[in-house]
């Protein structure tokens, strides 16, 4: 199974506990994150990722974060066709 994670995602581990949904949102995608250092995950990574972990104004976070692209098998690169199915479907409402 392939699996994208946002940014969100990406960052929910290192949010405060200050609530059990927080929590349980955090240890699900440690969960995720375990079971693509198993290899039992495939993770997809992008350059909009690259570019919204950068957007961080925490260093250590940033860092942390990055690490994770190391695990990714495939990586999307913004190109013209992305682009365009990416209006596609924000026109369409998604």
């Amino acid at each position: 199974m392939r699996i994208y994670l946002d940014t969100c995602a990406l960052n929910r581990p290192f949010d405060p506990k200050s609530n059990v949904r927080v929590s349980e949102e955090a240890a699900f995608i440690r969960s995720i994150l375990d079971r693509i250092t198993e290899g039992k995950i495939e993770l997809v990574w992008s350059s909009a990722l690259d570019f919204e972990i950068a957007q961080n104004p925490s260093l250590e976070r940033r860092e942390q974060i990055k690490k994770w692209g190391n695990f990714a098998i495939l990586d999307i690169e913004e190109t013209q066709n992305v682009l365009d199915g990416s209006k596609s479907l924000i026109k369409s409402g998604l």
